[in-house]
């Protein structure tokens, strides 16, 4: 039962991880220079605060990926072990203002 729990949160924050990419690159794309607003979109829209937000600017495009270290806890010892990371990024082109 426990291994169904933890695979479940693993999916989301997977799934959370690729809507803060998104919510990001859409940030990215209207202001490209703005890591604080970039970053402050990827955390509001996935909720976890312990993401790495980095960006890459290939003009017009601008790629955001968000990563996150995914511990998982052992609960008969009360451990938690760091297992991999999730990431996801999105591409997005720049608009023009």
């Amino acid at each position: 039962m426990a291994s169904l729990f933890i695979a479940a949160r693993v999916i989301a924050d997977q799934l959370a991880l690729w809507h803060g990419a998104y919510a990001g690159a859409y940030a990215a794309s209207l202001e490209p220079d703005n890591a604080g607003a970039i970053q402050q979109a990827v955390e509001a829209e996935t909720g976890i605060s312990a993401v790495t937000v980095s960006t890459t600017r290939n003009d017009p495009y601008i790629t955001v990926t968000v990563t996150k270290s995914q511990t998982i806890p052992l609960f008969m010892f009360g451990w938690s072990v760091r297992v991999f990371t999730l990431d996801a990024d999105v591409t997005i082109h720049i608009q023009e203002t």
